[in-house]
């Protein structure tokens, strides 16, 4: 069970980043400040790339060390939440 929700959780990540950038080409912004100030910095997908690949290391600990899989739940409906959101945006600007 919690290797599925690690997994599931880290395709999330992908799933989210996806969402984003087809929003942000199509004139969305980024909701989270501490993202939106990181792309206008370093730009969309390096940005994307930092913290995906850091939300995915932190997520795989959690597999190695057995972290109860009470963790990914509300982890992964934050990400759906978000996913969700930036569907609804992209449909809108669409």
């Amino acid at each position: 069970m919690l290797k599925i929700l690690a997994i599931s959780t880290i395709l999330l990540q992908f799933l989210d980043a996806y969402t984003t950038i087809k929003g942000i080409k199509l004139g969305a912004v980024e909701a989270n400040p501490f993202i939106r100030k990181l792309m206008d910095k370093v730009g969309i997908v390096p940005s994307l790339i930092l913290t995906k690949t850091t939300a995915i290391f932190l997520l795989s600990l959690g597999v190695v060390f057995n972290i109860s899989f009470m963790f990914y739940i509300p982890v992964a409906i934050v990400y759906l939440w978000a996913i969700y959101n930036n569907l609804n945006v992209i449909k809108k600007l669409s």
